[in-house]
């Protein structure tokens, strides 16, 4: 009798092992620990099983290091004598050939990428399938994708790119590794995050397909003397009227010691607009590590939209959710600003387009209360203001602010920040 692939297949593991002094899984607070590989050494992994993986190392990737197993039959690594039971684990992950890449929550419960070119979502545990996804998802090769695990009682949720894609009920309640998995593949991890304190809004309950989210303690940002503030966006963000005002003009009157400095020209805060005309939130996702190592900020203000409403609304949300997390596992304040909306008197072939956006915006908001996002909206008091008062907010395209829409925005920006309390 020929043997089954399941009896064929050898089984590698890595363990990733703690050095004296310095461990790879750092807990950067109480119950939230966080691996973005910059300080993981080869050194740190122990091989283990009946095929070793062809490699497992710290390489170059994404203007950062990441985690590649270029795996054999079965590929793992793990963390030795960590074990969790109720936790949300948030990681980047990319497959460059092979079967498939993924997480293993609790020692036992798989959630993997399967095939090239598109995602197919699997969860296993052991050898039974629990869940296959019938939607696929585009671009898996050579890309990073957002894959969230959250393992709450007997109740396991999934997400790919911020987009709810299964929910799982009578998982066993019990401890164990979190696992890096690589099935024949090249597989790559980056910017691994485990918290196993805010719970309580990580996933949706079962049998739920949507509706409002629960509400969670909204994260705040004031105004800080040598804070730098990356601003991310569109053409709106290039232009930067508003932040002209918001961070420029304005603090003459509110806070002048934020003004540069006599003799040195250099303000105590610093503005860094990289806004790129034409981009989408998916754009800058690819390319934020390296905007962030270049330019170290302490807050960020994140504004798209104008853009993604006709270029690609379907991933808007993913994009934004994900540009939201990698900020913050730098432990960036993030300030979300809406775009803002569409005249439809300037441009009635955009009708269906402002619909469109309505919803983006929604979107964005049930997210931003969800995750408790610090959310500056300009949309609702703009789309007032053009609809009741007739009031022109674009320089007559619809869409590009003018000296009074760039005025509603930064409004919007410093409501948002409490603008007026006394510096800290």
């Amino acid at each position: 009798m020929r043997p089954s692939a399941r009896a064929c297949a050898a089984v590698a593991a890595v363990v990733l092992s703690s050095v004296a002094g310095r461990a790879a899984l750092r807990e950067v607070e109480r119950g939230v620990f966080v691996d973005d590989f910059e300080d993981t050494r080869t050194d740190d992994f122990e091989v283990r099983g009946l095929q070793k993986p062809e490699r497992v190392e710290i390489v170059e990737d994404r203007g950062g290091k990441v985690l590649l197993i270029k795996g054999n039959m079965q590929s793992e690594a793990l963390y030795p004598g960590r074990s969790f039971k109720d936790l949300v684990v948030d990681v980047k992950v990319k497959k460059t050939r092979g079967a498939y890449a993924g997480i293993t929550v609790r020692g036992k419960y798989r959630v993997f990428f399967k095939l090239v070119g598109r995602i197919v979502v699997c969860v296993r545990h052991g050898g039974a399938k629990l869940f296959e996804s019938r939607r696929t998802w585009k671009g898996i090769k050579d890309a990073y994708h957002d894959l969230r695990i959250v393992c709450v009682g007997s109740e396991l949720h999934v997400y790919v790119n911020g987009e709810h894609v299964t929910s799982q009920k009578g998982i066993e309640h019990v401890n164990g590794p979190v696992v890096f998995h690589s099935h024949n593949a090249d597989s790559y991890f980056d910017d691994l995050r485990i918290d196993t304190t805010n719970l309580s809004a990580a996933g949706p309950r079962l049998g739920e397909s949507g509706g409002a989210a629960t509400a969670k303690e909204v994260e705040t940002y004031f105004l800080r003397r040598g804070d730098t503030v990356l601003a991310l966006g569109d053409a709106i963000t290039v232009d930067g009227g508003m932040y002209e005002l918001a961070l420029g003009e304005d603090l003459r009157d509110e806070y002048p010691d934020l003004l540069p400095e006599e003799g040195n020209g250099r303000s105590a805060i610093r503005l860094v607009n990289e806004g790129v005309p034409g981009a989408t939130a998916s754009d800058c996702l690819r390319r934020l590590s390296g905007l962030i190592g270049r330019n170290r900020p302490n807050a960020a203000i994140v504004c798209f939209g104008a853009t993604d409403f006709y270029k690609n609304h379907v991933a808007y949300l993913g994009a934004m959710s994900a540009i939201v997390r990698e900020l913050r596992s730098k432990r960036v304040a993030v300030t979300v600003l809406t775009p803002p909306p569409i005249d439809t008197r300037q441009r009635p072939e955009f009708a269906a387009f402002s619909a469109t956006l309505d919803g983006m915006v929604d979107q964005l908001r049930d997210f931003a209360r969800r995750d408790g996002v610090l959310l500056a909206d300009c949309y609702g008091p703009m789309k007032r203001v053009i609809e009741e008062d007739g009031k022109e907010l674009s320089w007559g395209d619809g869409i590009h602010p003018n000296d009074a829409g760039r005025r509603m925005m930064a409004d919007a920006l410093q409501k948002a920040w409490g603008f007026g309390k006394p510096l800290k």
